[in-house]
């Protein structure tokens, strides 16, 4: 926050964002809280949906899920895309007490639900403009 207690938000609007978890209400609170930034979001639901998305689409960060039902699991995901592409950001965002799982199989962070939005807003912007 800066001094008149506001926060400062860089522009996102080069940025992309995948949201991968089955709930949409969780895309939908998450479009909210970044409403400001510009950001592009996008929503997957499961593993394999993630997967696909991207190897045909370009993202800046990923937010997963440790449950992404009907298919493989967060973390399994997470090893998978890396495996795509080593570069990508990938950040658990769960309820689940996983962090661990999640740091060994390559994210770069973890946010336990339910959310902070002053911490979930830091943690993606150090991500989002690390060099």
């Amino acid at each position: 926050m800066d001094q008149n207690g506001k926060n400062q938000i860089k522009d996102w609007s080069s940025k992309t964002i995948l949201i991968a978890d089955e709930q949409f209400s969780y895309y939908i609170l998450v479009r909210n809280l970044l409403d400001d930034t510009g950001v592009k979001m996008k929503w997957t639901r499961s593993g394999i949906e993630t997967i696909n998305y991207c190897k045909d689409n370009p993202v800046d960060l990923i937010l997963i899920e440790y449950i992404l039902l009907p298919t493989i699991n967060g973390v399994e995901t997470t090893k998978q895309l890396l495996k795509i592409n080593s570069k990508y950001k990938i950040i658990a965002s769960t309820y689940n007490n996983c962090e661990d799982e999640f740091i060994k199989a390559g994210a770069v962070d973890f946010i336990r639900k339910p959310i902070n939005p002053d911490k979930f807003i830091r943690k993606l912007t150090e991500q989002l403009f690390k060099n």
